[in-house]
Protein backbone atom coordinates (compact mmCIF):
# COMPACT_ATOMS: atom_id res chain seq x y z
CA UNK A 1 0.00 0.00 0.00
CA UNK A 2 1.06 3.56 -0.61
CA UNK A 3 1.82 5.44 2.56
CA UNK A 4 -0.08 8.58 3.46
CA UNK A 5 3.22 10.51 3.35
CA UNK A 6 3.68 9.62 -0.33
CA UNK A 7 0.04 10.46 -1.10
CA UNK A 8 0.42 13.84 0.63
CA UNK A 9 3.63 14.58 -1.27
CA UNK A 10 2.03 13.81 -4.64
CA UNK A 11 -1.08 15.80 -3.72
CA UNK A 12 1.02 18.82 -2.76
CA UNK A 13 2.70 18.84 -6.18
CA UNK A 14 -0.35 18.09 -8.33
CA UNK A 15 -3.72 19.84 -8.50
CA UNK A 16 -5.60 16.62 -7.88
CA UNK A 17 -8.46 17.72 -5.64
CA UNK A 18 -11.12 17.16 -8.34
CA UNK A 19 -9.99 13.60 -9.01
CA UNK A 20 -9.73 12.67 -5.34
CA UNK A 21 -13.37 13.70 -4.93
CA UNK A 22 -14.76 11.68 -7.85
CA UNK A 23 -17.03 8.78 -6.95
CA UNK A 24 -18.69 6.00 -8.87
CA UNK A 25 -22.05 7.28 -10.08
CA UNK A 26 -20.91 10.92 -10.40
CA UNK A 27 -21.86 12.70 -13.60
CA UNK A 28 -19.18 14.95 -15.07
CA UNK A 29 -18.41 16.75 -18.33
CA UNK A 30 -15.54 15.53 -20.47
CA UNK A 31 -12.84 18.13 -21.09
CA UNK A 32 -12.30 16.93 -24.65
CA UNK A 33 -15.80 17.33 -26.05
CA UNK A 34 -18.12 18.46 -23.25
CA UNK A 35 -20.20 15.26 -23.22
CA UNK A 36 -21.97 14.39 -19.99
CA UNK A 37 -20.80 11.00 -18.68
CA UNK A 38 -21.39 8.87 -15.61
CA UNK A 39 -18.41 7.32 -13.83
CA UNK A 40 -18.91 3.58 -13.42
CA UNK A 41 -15.56 2.50 -11.95
CA UNK A 42 -12.00 3.57 -11.31
CA UNK A 43 -9.96 5.34 -8.70
CA UNK A 44 -7.47 8.10 -8.14
CA UNK A 45 -5.22 6.05 -5.87
CA UNK A 46 -4.69 2.37 -6.60
CA UNK A 47 -3.32 -0.09 -4.06
CA UNK A 48 0.25 0.43 -5.30
CA UNK A 49 0.30 4.13 -6.12
CA UNK A 50 -1.23 6.82 -8.27
CA UNK A 51 -3.76 5.28 -10.65
CA UNK A 52 -6.20 8.00 -11.79
CA UNK A 53 -7.76 5.57 -14.28
CA UNK A 54 -11.52 5.67 -14.78
CA UNK A 55 -14.34 3.99 -16.71
CA UNK A 56 -17.42 5.99 -17.69
CA UNK A 57 -20.53 5.75 -19.86
CA UNK A 58 -21.95 8.65 -21.87
CA UNK A 59 -25.36 9.90 -20.76
CA UNK A 60 -27.57 9.76 -23.86
CA UNK A 61 -30.26 12.33 -24.67
CA UNK A 62 -32.98 9.99 -23.41
CA UNK A 63 -31.14 9.54 -20.08
CA UNK A 64 -29.88 6.04 -20.82
CA UNK A 65 -26.18 5.23 -20.58
CA UNK A 66 -24.10 4.52 -23.69
CA UNK A 67 -21.19 2.16 -24.26
CA UNK A 68 -18.45 2.11 -21.62
CA UNK A 69 -15.29 4.13 -22.29
CA UNK A 70 -12.16 4.58 -20.19
CA UNK A 71 -9.03 6.64 -19.76
CA UNK A 72 -6.54 8.21 -17.42
CA UNK A 73 -7.17 11.39 -15.42
CA UNK A 74 -7.40 14.70 -17.17
CA UNK A 75 -10.66 13.75 -18.85
CA UNK A 76 -12.93 15.79 -16.60
CA UNK A 77 -13.81 19.40 -17.34
CA UNK A 78 -16.21 19.97 -14.45
CA UNK A 79 -18.27 18.10 -11.92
Amino acid sequence: MVSNAIKNLVSSVMNDSLYRNLKHGDRVRLAEDGRLVQIVSGSYWGAHGLSNFWHWRPVLENGDLGKEECGYGGFVAAK
